[in-house]
């Protein structure tokens, strides 16, 4: 959280990445919550859409998770 002043200073908010700043809108992070499904989306319609782009997060999430895996070995 930062956003009051001294923050910073207390270092809040230390290597946190906007989404909004990213090309795609999202940046895969970790946000210290637990994780589960909270939609499902079926194939049709657009909710294929939002099918495809939470596979995509859940992929490039994946992929984080593989490169910290293997930089902590």
């Amino acid at each position: 959280d930062t956003h009051y002043r001294g923050a910073e200073m207390l270092g809040h908010g230390v290597g946190y990445q906007y989404p909004h700043d990213a090309e795609e809108g999202y940046i895969p992070q970790d946000y210290s919550l637990q994780r589960g499904i909270f939609y499902q989306p079926l194939p049709r319609g657009m909710e294929k859409t939002f099918l495809e782009r939470l596979k995509h997060w859940s992929e490039m999430d994946q992929q984080l998770e593989k490169e910290q895996k293997e930089h902590n070995e």
